[in-house]
């Protein structure tokens, strides 16, 4: 139920709104008493804003100077129709555009879909060396090199760092296998650092036990213990350890780096290859097919036919409200449906 103090406070709100006083104000306020389906549904898609949409409407209607709702209408129409036909050609820049990446991406060996046989046919098939299949291993050498760069600088810091310095769990883990896989046996028999043994030792919680590389309690110190646990499997001091894991990420980081500059110079080389055949297929694919065309040719048309009909529609309503009744039309508006 509402108080008598709740409708004492609406009253004194309402008193302090009179409408707008500017004339643009006014001028707008005077089609809010106007409601219909046109401006109910927003034409709005995803990608556009509404704030474009409104703009856009407001300035139609104000340029056509409505009196009325059949006029307003009307104005309404032509402000959504006129709003459709710049989709046009958005949709011819985007297909088109479209068409130039499919082109060049079938220039450079580049995939546009998943094939549910690329994984079978691989198997059998040598791959060809296309420009994108060489700038995948370029960018899978780079990213071995900077891993690899980044371990080596990590175990460099680890002897030095404070006990309690956290540590991330996939940092951690990465130090570790590192460590591992570098002693005298470690391509053979490796200590395994995710055996719960190992673990407990270096101090991980039993709870934790199963997802140790999500457990936020990693420290340098807690790495120092699992370094010593396999160095002493392995006969080795933990400095010894350390040392030789450092030297082997380090050669390893080198190697993908050179293996990286090769790719780099090759990327280029098949870039030059293929610049004539970039150009022809850019050439080509200005045009959109045929097919696309005649899809636009049609729909533009269609939306042309309508504005035509409505803006006709609209003049004459204004010639008869300021008392010049047409004479008979000079356009005449024909619409021809298909199988008539």
């Amino acid at each position: 139920m509402t108080t008598l103090a709740k409708l004492e406070a609406n009253r004194t709100n309402g008193k302090l709104s009179n409408g707008p006083t500017t004339p643009n104000g006014k001028a707008v306020a005077k089609m809010n008493a106007v409601t219909h389906g046109l401006r109910s549904l927003s034409p709005v898609l995803p990608d556009e804003r509404p704030k474009d949409w409104n703009d856009h409407r407001k300035g139609i209607v104000a340029a056509l100077a409505p009196v009325g709702t059949l006029e307003a209408e009307l104005a309404e129409r032509v402000a959504l129709l006129t709003w459709r036909l710049r989709r046009v050609v958005r949709y011819e820049t985007a297909v088109t555009s479209a068409g130039i990446d499919h082109a060049v991406a079938r220039v450079r060996g580049e995939k546009d879909e998943y094939n549910p046989f690329d994984s079978i046919l691989s198997s059998h098939l040598p791959t060809p060396r296309t420009y994108a299949t060489v700038r995948k291993e370029l960018e899978a050498a780079r990213g071995l090199a900077d891993g690899f760069a980044e371990t080596r600088d990590q175990l460099r810091q680890l002897p030095n760092l404070p006990a309690d310095h956290p540590i991330a769990g996939d940092d951690a883990f990465s130090m570790l296998r590192e460590i591992g896989a570098y002693t005298p046996n470690g391509h053979e028999e490796y200590t395994d650092i995710e055996d719960h043994e190992f673990l407990a030792a270096v101090g991980v919680p039993a709870e934790w036990l199963e997802d140790a590389d999500w457990w936020d309690g990693w420290t340098a110190g807690a790495i120092r213990a699992g370094v010593k646990v396999i160095a002493e499997d392995n006969g080795m001091t933990e400095t010894e350890l350390i040392e030789c894991a450092v030297r082997e990420a380090d050669r390893t980081a080198g190697v993908e780096q050179r293996k990286a500059t090769r790719l780099e110079a090759l990327l280029d080389y098949k870039a030059e290859e293929i610049a004539d055949a970039e150009r022809v297929a850019r050439g080509r694919a200005l045009l959109p097919s045929v097919e696309v065309v005649d899809k636009v040719m049609r729909y533009e048309s269609h939306l042309n036919k309508q504005l035509t009909q409505t803006l006709h529609q609209l003049e004459r309503l204004q010639a008869i409200r300021s008392g010049n009744p047409p004479t008979p039309p000079a356009a005449l508006d024909v619409t021809v449906e298909a199988g008539h």
